[in-house]
């Protein structure tokens, strides 16, 4: 093909592609959909947002913590999101002492924990309390609800409340003056304390960021927790953590933490004591190789080693002989030496001597087996 041709074969291609773009972007049709991307930021994180701010504009002053480090006063609200799964006995003593304070509990069962088919299959079994709730005198039971909402009654008129799930509570104590639903298969339980409240809820979704304006249940988190007086203030805990391992071995092992420091710390001591004056640094200069034999030879010597010093050159006369006079390798050590000694002109006795000799400590008798064997190697 000629230089023209190829030319216009490339632009007729070229054009052919452009064709092709413009008549695929004529046939695409822009069509706009809503994408639910879910909360970003503060409120991704805690679920119970929505219910802090709440409270806040309302003028009951609202914090959120992930985690409960520390109770509130006895004045105060505390709303807490916990199936009790990880509450150390000591902390839920803590609460209940606090509530007969004075304190206003309201516990809320989370209810889209990736655990709660587990812990459903539990309390079927008769495996499950929440622990909590137990040290209350509440028992924990699953009920088919026949509606998902319920009404429930604070003291101001009646309000709905979505509680679709299965769990609920036996008010076996008969304590309770708010309850909805049965007795022995509520939803929602509340009742006096001490000088306190406790409320417990078995469902937490109806407080959540997305379900808070659905129904009554602004309301109804408004009324909870200002029961039993006004309230200034409230904390809520919107997550559930297992404790970590130092808290764990800690509360369950102070004595062996305790000693297991004291271990570690006398050992650092000793390893970091200093035992005697600082030695001088040593010269890097590199020494010969014939230094490092001569040195190993004399660590050796000094540990009577003469046997092992005479074995290597014992074995090169041996090789040596094996091959150039093979003949030789099965004779006697006598035999051998007199063979050995007419064929290189060295003394029968020193050849022997040199190669019978076990070992020796005498320095003059073991240069000259050495040179007797060196020698008779070298003459072979």
């Amino acid at each position: 093909m000629n230089q023209p041709a190829k030319h216009w074969s490339r632009w007729i291609a070229l054009a052919a592609v452009v064709l092709a773009i413009a008549w695929l972007v004529s046939r695409m049709e822009r069509v706009e959909r809503e994408i639910e991307t879910g909360y970003r930021g503060e409120a991704r994180a805690n679920s119970l947002l929505a219910a802090e701010r709440m409270l806040t504009s309302l003028g009951m002053a609202a914090t959120s913590v992930e985690s409960l480090r520390e109770l509130p006063p006895d004045d105060a609200t505390l709303i807490l999101r916990d199936s009790g799964r990880f509450l150390a006995p000591a902390k839920i003593a803590e609460l209940v002492a606090w509530a007969d304070a004075g304190g206003n509990l309201v516990l809320l069962f989370p209810g889209d924990s990736t655990l709660l088919d587990q812990i459903e299959d539990d309390i079927e079994e008769g495996r499950f309390e929440m622990p909590l709730a137990e040290a209350l005198g509440v028992h924990c039971v699953l009920h088919e609800p026949a509606d998902g909402v319920w009404t429930v009654e604070l003291g101001a008129g009646e309000l709905e409340i979505a509680l679709p799930g299965r769990m609920a509570f036996e008010n076996t104590l008969g304590t309770a003056d708010i309850v909805v639903g049965e007795d022995m298969s509520a939803r929602l339980l509340s009742f006096e304390r001490g000088l306190g409240r406790v409320t417990l809820v078995a469902d937490d979704s109806w407080a959540t960021n997305a379900e808070l304006l659905d129904h009554d249940h602004a309301e109804v988190l408004w009324q909870l927790a200002t029961l039993e007086g006004q309230r200034t203030r409230a904390t809520i805990v919107f997550g559930e953590q297992p404790p970590g391992l130092l808290h764990l071995a800690w509360e369950h092992g102070s004595a062996a933490v305790i000693a297991s420091a004291i271990v570690l710390v006398l050992l650092l001591w000793r390893a970091g004591s200093r035992l005697g004056p600082l030695l001088p640094e040593l010269s890097h200069d590199r020494r010969d190789f014939s230094e490092h034999v001569v040195a190993s030879a004399e660590f050796l010597w000094r540990h009577r080693a003469s046997r092992a010093l005479l074995a290597a050159p014992r074995t090169d006369l041996r090789r040596r002989i094996g091959i150039v006079r093979p003949d030789w390798s099965d004779l006697e050590p006598r035999a051998l030496s007199e063979r050995i000694a007419a064929e290189t002109g060295l003394d029968a006795a020193s050849v022997e001597r040199a190669l019978a000799t076990p070992e020796t400590t005498d320095p003059a008798q073991f240069v000259a087996a050495v040179r007797t064997l060196q020698s008779a190697r070298k003459a072979l």
